[in-house]
Parts: C-alpha cells; structure tokens; sequence
C-alpha cells in the first residue's frame, strides 16, 4: 500500500490525490502545447503576411521578364535579318572581287601583249 495507508479511505485519498497531480500535470502539459500552437499560429501568420509582398514582387518580375523575352526574340530576329543581308552583301562583294581580279589579269596581259607588239613593230620600223 502507497505511504502506509492503514485504511481503504486513506488509501482511496492517497489515490485521489495521486490522480489530481496526474490530472494537473496533463493540464500543464496541455496549456504547454496550447500556447506553443498559438505562438507557432502567430509566427506563421506573421511569415505569410511578410511573403505577400514578395509575392507581387515574383508577379512583377515574371511580367518584367516576360517583356524582356519578347524583346530578345524581336532583336534575334532582326540579328537574323542583318545577318542574311550580310552574307549576301560578302557574296555581291566576293563576285565584285573576282570580276575586279578578271578584268585586272586582263588590263595586264592586254597592256603586256601590247607593249610586246609595239616592241616588236619598233624593231620592224626603226632597223
């Protein structure tokens, strides 16, 4: 028997009042957890109130980004279109160049074959 209870009644006390501290430790352990979910409610409010601005934010930027998308793809576009007109100007000027080195190679062997017929009648006409 619990503390040397001599009789069922003190027995029944001793039992009684054993159970009222099971009892108020349950509530204190309770109130504890009680409070610790209203503190963890407070703070998490708090955190999702302090995120709502950062989510207009993300919006804003997403927006942001989405117009800078648009304006890379115009850009890329128009580099394709100058790109194009370029490597068709270097194949006009690439022609232009070897019509150019033609006409030289023949202004050249023209000029050449002349002067070598003019010597030659030279040595015709003044022997």
């Amino acid at each position: 028997m619990p503390e040397n209870a001599k009789t069922v009644e003190q027995l029944h006390i001793i039992l009684e009042r054993d159970k009222n501290k099971i009892y108020q430790r349950i509530n204190e352990v309770e109130d504890k957890h009680d409070t610790n979910y209203a503190d963890l409610k407070l703070i998490l409010t708090t955190f999702i109130e302090t995120q709502k601005p950062l989510s207009k934010m993300v919006e804003s930027i997403d927006n942001e980004l989405k117009k800078l998308n648009s304006n890379v793809t115009d850009i890329t576009r128009r580099v394709d279109k100058v790109e194009g007109k370029v490597t068709a100007h270097d194949e006009v000027l690439e022609k232009r160049s070897n019509a150019n080195t033609t006409i030289i190679v023949a202004v050249i062997g023209s000029i050449t074959t002349f002067g070598s017929a003019a010597l030659g009648f030279s040595q015709i006409f003044f022997k």
